[in-house]
């Protein structure tokens, strides 16, 4: 798994649009486990896989992170409801707020 800055929506682009090989256009170098990192991405994950699940058009893959990569001094790249955000513009969107409501609830547990 890898997390991208909030400077990599092209990285993001690639891997959402049709096609076999989407690591063919895409600086990347081999995590210690020999899986993919993205060059530039805030942090890498290695994950054993705890079950997959079917998201209707996409799947959700639960993972237990086993290492963690370094992490880099930059904004995470979001995207939410079919658009992107950033952290560092004030909220201008309903969306955006919808969205730090939900990072930030506190039903009990405290998520951020």
């Amino acid at each position: 798994m890898n997390i991208l800055s909030n400077h990599q929506q092209d990285v993001s682009a690639t891997f959402g649009a049709p096609g076999t090989d989407k690591f063919a256009h895409i600086d990347w170098d081999r995590s210690p486990g020999g899986l993919p990192v993205i060059r530039h991405c805030i942090t890498w994950a290695q994950c054993d896989i705890e079950r997959v699940d079917d998201g209707g058009d996409h799947f959700i893959v639960i993972g237990r992170v086993t290492v963690l990569g370094e992490m880099l001094q930059d904004k995470p790249l979001l995207f939410y409801r079919g658009g992107y955000l950033s952290t560092e513009h004030p909220r201008v969107t309903p969306a955006q707020a919808e969205l730090e409501n939900f990072l930030t609830w506190t039903g009990g547990d405290t998520w951020l």
